[in-house]
């Protein structure tokens, strides 16, 4: 008998071990849950500042303080990769978003350049002053010092520079095969003719534009040099005779 009321108080005290540490692992995943749903409890709450919210708690006063803590510093740890997790998504959708921008602009710039509007000779403050309001532009605001409106502005006109230049030469050739000089009264048309007709192919329409409208300032400037060439020869003759009169009368005097 003695014996068995032995072993019958083993059994309790294993009985109530095992109750033990169900209450706790209950108590703990209970904390748990109210530090998940508690708004009062952020990534930056203290363990001094949590142990204040959660006094009143019934599983919070049933757990060893180290449990209560284990559990807190487990959620605080989770929280701060969600914040992690987070942040990195966030970043990736706006560098997704910015590249969908820059790629739109560059479309812009694209169209803008084969409608004309958009030329080896368009100037920054132009452009901008002329397309500021555009959603596109204001959309491009977002964007990092090296991709912005007018970065990609310059790579634009540095891209259309190159391909003018090979239209350029191309006109230059032509009218070079004709015997053609370029003239004040040369018109457009008549390039565009010799284009058509040799079937040859241009990267934007207003390159022969472009052209004469180049052309056609060098021979006004040109103009305008030539009476100030002249002037300054005849300076030149003046300066030259006064010079030649004074040495002779120097010569003479002797």
């Amino acid at each position: 008998k003695k014996e068995l009321f032995y072993d019958y108080l083993d059994y309790l005290e294993v009985q109530q071990e095992k109750r033990k540490k169900l209450e706790r692992v209950e108590n703990m995943k209970t904390l748990k849950n109210i530090l998940e749903e508690n708004p009062k409890i952020t990534i930056d709450t203290t363990w001094k500042k949590a142990q204040s919210i959660l006094k009143n708690e019934k599983c919070f006063r049933l757990l060893d303080l180290s449990d209560s803590r284990s559990v807190f510093e487990t959620h605080i740890t989770q929280l701060e990769k969600q914040k992690i997790k987070v942040s990195t998504l966030q970043r990736e959708a706006n560098k997704k978003e910015q590249r969908r921008v820059r790629e739109a602009y560059r479309n812009f710039l694209k169209e803008e350049t084969l409608n004309g509007r958009l030329t080896v000779k368009t100037k920054w403050k132009e452009f901008f002053e002329q397309n500021k309001n555009l959603e596109i532009m204001n959309q491009m605001k977002d964007q990092p010092e090296s991709s912005n409106s007018k970065q990609l502005f310059e790579d634009e006109i540095e891209e259309i520079k190159h391909l003018y230049k090979s239209d350029k030469k191309i006109i230059k050739n032509l009218l070079k095969s004709e015997n053609k000089e370029f003239t004040e009264g040369l018109d457009e048309n008549e390039i565009l003719n010799l284009v058509k007709r040799d079937s040859l192919s241009l990267n934007f329409d207003w390159s022969i534009k472009i052209f004469v409208k180049e052309k056609t300032e060098d021979i006004e400037e040109k103009k305008v040099e030539s009476p100030k060439r002249k002037k300054s020869n005849d300076n030149d003759d003046y300066d030259n005779s006064h010079t030649k009169k004074k040495h002779k009368s120097k010569s003479d005097d002797r």
